[in-house]
C-alpha cells in the first residue's frame, strides 16, 4: 500500500502490509503443498484454512488456478493424494462462494 504524504510530494511504501501479503502468499503456497499429504485430516484441514486466506475478489480466479494444476487424462503418473487434495480445495472455495452469495441473498430480501 503506497501512502502519500501532503507535506512531501513522494510516495512511501507501508511495509507492514506488504510484509502481510508475503507472509499470506507464504502460507497459501504452504498450503498448496499440503493438499498432496498422505494424511487425508491434513488434506481437509489445509483445504479449510485456504478459505480463510483467499479474498473474495480473487476467488474464481485461484479456483481456475487450481483447476489450471489438475492433471490431464495423458499423464502417466496421477498423484491420487494430490488430485483428490486439490478438488478438496476446489470443493472448499466454490463452497464459500455459495454460501457468500446466499448470505448476500437473504439480506437482500
Amino acid at each position: 500500500m503506497a501512502v502519500k504524504t501532503e507535506s512531501e510530494n513522494r510516495v512511501t511504501v507501508n511495509h507492514s502490509c506488504v510484509c502481510w501479503c508475503s507472509f499470506i502468499e507464504v502460507l497459501v503456497n504452504q498450503l498448496m503443498a499440503l493438499s498432496a499429504s498422505s494424511i487425508l485430516a491434513v488434506r481437509r484441514l489445509s483445504s479449510q484454512a485456504l478459505v480463510k486466506l483467499i479474498t473474495q475478489c480473487n476467488l474464481l480466479s485461484f479456483i481456475n488456478t487450481i483447476i489450471s494444476s489438475l492433471p490431464l487424462s495423458n499423464d502417466s503418473v496421477v498423484h491420487y493424494n494430490r488430485l483428490h487434495g486439490q478438488l478438496l480445495q476446489i470443493h472448499c472455495l466454490l463452497k464459500s462462494l455459495h454460501s457468500t452469495k446466499v448470505k448476500r441473498y437473504t439480506a437482500a430480501n
